[in-house]
């Protein structure tokens, strides 16, 4: 499928079009580079933006891999990421620099402890050549700055290819995005932290997508299952699991402040929830 982001940096907003159109630049970079395409499979809010037109407001791209962490070659990764920013930038010609600025893991690994489910936060800076920030973007400290979530061992059974110019980009399926947006509103009570805004993609993706049927079902399921191994117990993963008031309470909590960061109202969080739990009910459970 093509991958509409001309288009969406397009329409974007005057206080958008720097920002958009450095997204741009990225995600053309990991489409162009047969070394990081592979690697990098994206997810998250900027998906559910330009491939599923949400309107949701996000500065953040998020991406996943199957690679272990201890696998991982960080030096090569930034050379290698860097280099296709260069290429990309030049070829797209908005007149924008990208460059890496920074790599952190989260959390923090500690001697002779590898963590099972880090990520790395890497730390995009990007500036208009000849801008008077442009300065401060060459030496490291831009003002201007994409982040990228970057999740390790995390699988994506039914991802898509979506066209980009130069290249494709590996994304998550419909299926394994809800999934993924499922497991995340149940893991709220292990990490003891609210995501206000998965019930609200959730909702948006149920109310925006043709019904599914049996066998989207049993995938949606599947890749729920796959998802939690290791993150949640097996028997907290169950049809009535949205039932519990504590993933309820850390779901709503901060849900109203999102009135800002979506075009349009916010719908009603009690109704989205229950969307949400309905559709999860209905899922294939019987056949376990």
């Amino acid at each position: 499928m093509e991958l509409e982001i001309e288009k969406w940096v397009g329409d974007a907003p005057t206080n958008q079009q720097l920002f958009r159109k450095a997204v741009h630049i990225i995600l053309k970079a990991v489409a162009a580079s047969e070394y990081l395409k592979p690697h990098m499979i994206m997810k998250g809010g900027m998906l559910l933006g330009i491939r599923y037109k949400s309107s949701r407001y996000t500065k953040d791209i998020d991406f996943s891999t199957s690679e272990s962490f201890k696998d991982f070659d960080e030096n090569k990764f930034q050379s290698e990421f860097d280099d296709s920013l260069v290429f990309s930038a030049e070829d797209l010609a908005y007149g924008i620099d990208c460059k890496i600025q920074s790599l952190k893991v989260q959390p923090r690994q500690k001697p002779g402890v590898e963590s099972t489910f880090p990520s790395l936060v890497i730390s995009i800076g990007y500036a208009e050549k000849g801008a008077k920030c442009h300065k401060r973007f060459l030496e490291g400290n831009s003002i201007n700055v994409i982040k990228i979530d970057y999740s390790f061992n995390e699988l994506a059974p039914h991802p898509e290819e979506l066209s980009l110019e130069g290249g494709e980009i590996i994304a998550y399926g419909l299926t394994d995005l809800i999934a993924e947006k499922i497991r995340s509103v149940m893991q709220q009570v292990v990490r003891n932290r609210q995501r206000r805004q998965d019930i609200y993609d959730l909702n948006y993706l149920l109310t925006n997508s043709e019904e599914f049927d049996d066998e989207e079902k049993w995938i949606i399921l599947d890749s729920i299952l796959v998802k939690s191994k290791g993150r949640l117990d097996d028997d907290f993963v169950n049809r009535s699991t949205l039932d519990d008031k504590n993933i309820y309470e850390l779901s709503k909590q901060d849900y109203s402040l999102m009135v800002d960061e979506v075009d349009g109202d916010l719908p009603d969080f009690d109704e989205s929830y229950n969307r949400v739990n309905r559709f999860y009910k209905d899922l294939p459970w019987d056949y376990l």
